[in-house]
């Protein structure tokens, strides 16, 4: 009888850390810290070494020469709705591992916390906005120095990314 019940017990227990591990398994994973993928044409493309440190260093100065930030960004639909379209089109996205201060960010007076960065950008078109995180739900940045786009557009085109001959 006690070697019944132990049998049970134990099945119990498997079961139960068996679909543990298959509710984590069916989560979407993070990326891990520290990442800078770009999305094109339907394939993200993860870039490391010196052409991540060169996009990463061009994303956050265009960050901090924006000079406005959308405050109101909980409830206009709009903004959030462009968001969720830049999501799914061509974009850049950099994950940092611990927050990033940017200074002067949309003309703030104390510096902007990002731990994620999304700048929809594609070989032809330059970002109207930048989405910074965290943020309710995020922070909207815009009005920034065009010529970084060039440099952005420059490193994905040496990288591989985008054709030659880009913009």
């Amino acid at each position: 009888m006690r070697s019944l019940i132990h049998r049970w017990s134990f099945v119990l227990i498997v079961c139960a850390v068996w679909r543990s591990g298959i509710a984590v398994g069916e989560s979407k994973p993070d990326l891990p810290a520290d990442t800078v993928t770009v999305f094109y044409r339907g394939k993200t493309h993860t870039l490391t070494g010196k052409a991540a440190t060169e996009l990463r260093d061009a994303a956050l100065e265009l960050l901090r020469t924006s000079c406005m930030e959308n405050g109101n960004v909980a409830s206009d639909t709009e903004i959030q709705q462009r968001y969720e379209r830049a999501q799914k089109r061509s974009h850049i996205l950099i994950t940092f591992g611990k927050a990033v201060e940017v200074p002067k960010a949309g003309n703030n007076k104390t510096p902007v916390s990002v731990q994620t960065l999304m700048i929809p950008f594609s070989p032809d078109l330059d970002p109207e906005t930048v989405y910074a995180k965290p943020g309710k739900p995020f922070r909207a940045f815009t009005e920034f120095t065009p010529d970084l786009c060039d440099t952005i557009r420059a490193s994905l085109v040496k990288a591989g990314i985008y054709p030659a001959g880009s913009k």
